[in-house]
C-alpha cells in the first residue's frame, strides 16, 4: 500500500491525510464590502467605518479588486470560474466582527484545479476543492498582566481569499512544498504579499490517520491545526500532530465513527513545539448559512476574464522548466530568477540583447543582486541598472572587448551613474589588447625581466605561470586579453 508509514515503537502503519485550509489576503486599497483602507497595523481601530462596524443601516458594497484577485488566482490553479457568483452570511459568534456573521461563499467563484508541488521524486498536483472570496474579522488582544481583552477593528473586512485543497498531502514535507507553491502564484500574481509573520497568509491543515492493524482501518478524528505561521512551523506542528493521534488511538482507541471522534480545533504552538486543544469544531448548522441580501448576484463579463488571464501569463514552475531546457540554466539559477516576478521580467528583456544567458544570469544574480540588496533597494528601483546596460556588459566581456577586472570597475561605475557601458569604456579609456604583436611584446620583456620564473617554470611548479601571467597583465594595465595573453605565453613558454 503506499504512502504507508510504520512506527518504530508499535510497528503500527498508518496514513497521513492532510487537507489545507489557506487564506489569503488580497492587496487591495480598500476593504471586501466598504472604502475602509487596507493596510497592516496602524492605530487600532483608525480604519474603520459604519459599514464594516455593522452600525444601523450601514450596507456593504463590492469590491471589484477581489474579484480581480479571486480570478487571476483561480486562473493560475486551473480552476473553473463560475460566470455567475454571489454571497452569503455564515453565523459568527465572536466579537471580532461586530455584525455576528461573515460575508462570504457557499458556492465558490472559482472551483476544481490543482497546486503542483515540486518534490524530490518529481512532481505531485495537489488537487483542490476550490477558492471562495470572503472578509477577514478583526483582532482581539488580551494583556497577560491584566486579563482584559481589547478589540482592535481595522482589520475587520479585509478582502479574504479561501482556497481549500483536497486531503492528498501525505506528509509534512509535502504540506510545506504546497505552502511554498501557494505563496510563489500569490506574489506571482500579484494578489498578495504571502506574508505568513504577519497574517497575509495563514494556512490552516486539518489532519488525521488512517491506521491500518489486522486487516482493518481505524481514522483517527480530524484535528484542526492553525496559528503556523512560517514553513518551520508547518512541518513542526504536522510531525507533532502525526504522533499525537497515533499515541491517542493506542490509548482510546477512538476513531471519527466513535460519539467522541469529534472533529477538533488546535492551535500549534512555537515555545513548545506542539499542538494544543482549543475547541471542538463546529457542526455545519452552526454556521447557518443564508443568501446575503444587500449583495446582488454578479455576472463575470468573458473579454474581462481574457484580459486576466493574460495578466497571469506563464506560471513560474513552467517558467523554470522553460529557462532551464531552453539556456542551460542550473536550477538555483532558474529557482532564484522565478523567486520575484520582476526579477525574471528583468531577466528576459536582457536575454533579448544578449549573447550569454549563463553569464547574464550570473552577473545578475550575483553581481547585481548584491549590490542592490547592499543599498537597500530592489530591482525595479530607478537606481538599479536596465536590463539594456547589463546586456551590453556582458556583451563586451563576451567580444573581448573588457576583460574581468575592467567589467568589474565598468559595473560599479554604471551603477553609481546610470551611464552605459560603451560610454564609459571611452571615457575611462578602457581597452582590451586583443592583437597578437602587441600580446607578444609585453610577454617578451616579461620573460626577458623574470629568468627564474622561467626556470621554475621549466621544473614543474605551477605558481610560476600565475607569476608570470600577472606581470604580462601589470605590463598591458590590465588591458590584454587574459585568454590570448595567457594562450601565447604557454606557447612562448614552452620554446624556452
Amino acid at each position: 500500500m503506499s504512502n504507508l508509514f510504520t512506527d518504530s515503537t508499535s510497528g503500527l502503519q498508518y496514513k497521513v491525510v492532510i487537507g489545507m485550509e489557506s487564506h489569503v489576503q488580497v492587496l487591495s486599497q480598500s476593504k471586501a464590502f466598504c472604502g475602509c483602507a487596507n493596510s497592516y497595523g496602524g492605530i487600532p481601530n483608525s480604519r474603520t467605518c459604519p459599514s464594516c462596524l455593522a452600525l444601523p443601516g450601514a450596507l456593504p458594497r463590492v469590491n471589484k479588486r477581489l474579484f480581480e484577485a479571486a480570478i487571476m488566482l483561480g486562473q493560475a490553479f486551473g480552476c473553473t470560474i463560475n460566470k455567475q457568483t454571489g454571497f452569503a452570511r455564515k453565523s459568527y459568534s465572536y466579537p471580532d466582527l461586530t455584525k455576528g456573521y461573515q460575508i462570504t461563499q457557499t458556492a465558490p467563484i472559482c472551483t476544481g484545479g490543482a497546486i503542483e508541488i515540486e518534490l524530490d521524486g518529481g512532481v505531485k498536483h495537489i488537487h483542490l476543492v476550490g477558492l471562495h472570496m470572503e472578509e477577514d474579522v478583526g483582532k482581539t488582544l488580551k494583556l497577560e498582566d491584566s486579563g482584559e481583552i481589547y478589540l482592535d477593528y481595522n482589520r475587520c473586512g479585509a478582502p479574504l481569499l479561501e482556497v481549500v485543497s483536497q486531503p492528498e498531502i501525505s506528509n509534512a514535507n509535502e504540506a510545506v512544498a504546497y505552502a511554498m507553491a501557494l505563496r510563489e502564484l500569490v506574489r506571482y500574481t500579484g494578489i498578495g504579499n504571502g506574508d505568513m509573520e504577519e497574517g497575509s497568509l495563514r494556512l490552516d491543515a486539518n489532519i488525521n490517520l488512517h491506521i491500518h492493524k489486522d486487516g482493518q482501518v481505524y481514522k483517527t478524528p480530524i484535528a484542526e491545526v492553525k496559528n503556523m505561521n512560517s514553513f518551520k512551523a508547518i512541518k513542526q506542528a504536522i510531525n507533532y500532530e502525526i504522533s499525537r493521534q497515533l499515541k491517542e488511538w493506542q490509548e482510546t482507541g477512538i476513531t471519527m465513527s466513535h460519539p467522541n471522534g469529534i472533529k477538533t480545533t488546535r492551535r500549534y504552538d512555537d515555545s513548545s513545539e506542539s499542538t494544543i486543544f482549543m475547541r471542538k469544531k463546529g457542526i455545519l448548522d452552526d454556521y447557518r448559512f443564508c443568501p446575503e441580501p444587500d449583495l446582488k448576484t454578479t455576472t463575470l463579463n468573458a473579454e474581462w476574464l481574457k484580459q486576466l488571464q493574460a495578466k497571469v501569463g506563464e506560471l513560474p514552475l513552467a517558467k523554470r522548466r522553460r529557462l532551464k531546457a531552453s539556456y542551460g540554466l542550473s536550477d538555483f539559477d532558474v529557482e532564484t530568477l522565478t523567486a520575484e516576478r520582476e526579477l525574471v521580467n528583468y531577466y528576459e528583456e536582457a536575454l533579448n540583447a544578449c549573447a550569454n544567458p549563463k553569464r547574464l544570469a550570473n552577473w545578475l544574480l550575483t553581481e547585481l543582486l548584491g549590490k542592490l540588496k547592499t543599498a537597500g533597494l530592489t530591482i525595479t528601483s530607478p537606481q538599479s541598472i536596465p536590463p539594456s546596460g547589463l546586456a551590453a556588459l556582458v556583451n563586451l566581456i563576451e567580444e573581448g572587448k573588457v576583460n574581468g577586472k575592467q567589467a568589474k570597475e565598468l559595473f560599479e561605475v554604471m551603477f553609481s551613474t546610470g551611464k552605459e557601458p560603451i560610454i564609459l569604456i571611452k571615457e575611462l579609456n578602457f581597452t582590451n589588447v586583443n592583437d597578437e604583436t602587441v600580446i607578444k611584446s609585453f610577454i617578451a620583456e616579461v620573460l626577458a625581466e623574470n629568468p627564474q620564473a622561467i626556470s621554475d617554470y621549466a621544473a614543474g611548479k605551477s605558481n610560476a605561470l600565475k607569476f608570470l601571467m600577472g606581470m604580462v597583465m601589470k605590463k598591458s594595465k590590465g588591458q590584454a586579453n587574459p585568454e590570448e595573453a595567457s594562450r601565447l605565453l604557454e606557447a612562448e613558454l614552452r620554446r624556452e
